[in-house]
């Protein structure tokens, strides 16, 4: 028989264990997005992370109910849950590690977005910055690509989120990275707005001299 494709391959989706996940789920969110432009600004964005609220995801995402964010010292925005997908092993195992390989991850955060946000709450229909919570920490694995395995994790996420009594799940993800924005617009979310990175002030001024070119972020957001 041929070549069985990775997309076809059977995915859970659990939740975080850092023992079992932490330095695979590190390698994921590093490997995802240094390959894509623009590499200066996905270089900074992997190491600030990895230096907060990725250091220890345990700490940061799996412990909100008992620690303050100030507590944990790791989040710059108090983490509420993560999960991971994987494509083998067995619920049945003493472990359930065994052949496991994480081959995709998200996080589900407090929103980061301001009260006077009007762009993201909606006062009038008694949406609060409270009852918005936000995806984020999203990656998965390009071999897995394009097999659900994105959808899955994206419906963990707001299954959590509504048990959280969460009325809104808001997200953002560069402008420039179409496949994405498409991915999400296929899940229900909606465009909010768009915001320009001060990419000058994140990374310095550029050593040729030039400025750096404008580069936008989308918010997007779905009502739960």
């Amino acid at each position: 028989r041929g070549v069985t494709r990775m997309t076809d391959a059977i995915i859970r989706v659990v939740k975080f264990d850092g023992q079992r996940h932490q330095a695979a789920v590190e390698a994921l969110f590093t490997a995802g997005l240094s390959s894509q432009p623009p590499y200066e600004l996905q270089e900074w964005f992997v190491k600030s992370k990895l230096a907060t609220d990725m250091k220890d995801i345990q700490r940061s995402y799996m412990s909100a109910h008992t620690c303050t964010n100030e507590s944990r010292g790791t989040a710059e925005t108090p983490g509420l849950f993560f999960y991971v997908a994987v494509a083998g092993g067995a619920d049945g195992d003493a472990d359930g590690s065994a052949c496991e390989e994480v081959v995709g991850c998200v996080g589900l955060c407090e929103s980061s977005y301001g009260e006077s946000d009007a762009a993201m709450y909606d006062a009038p229909n008694g949406i609060a910055a409270a009852d918005v919570c936000e995806l984020c920490r999203m990656s998965v694995n390009p071999n897995y690509r394009r097999g659900g395995v994105g959808a899955k994790l994206v419906q963990a996420i707001e299954e959590k989120a509504r048990q959280l009594n969460k009325k809104r799940l808001a997200l953002s993800t560069l402008s420039s990275m179409e496949n994405a924005r498409k991915f999400y617009n296929r899940c229900g979310f909606v465009f909010a707005q768009e915001t320009e990175l001060p990419l000058e002030k994140m990374l310095g001024a550029r050593t040729d001299g030039q400025p750096w070119p404008q580069t936008l972020l989308c918010h997007l957001y779905k009502d739960l």
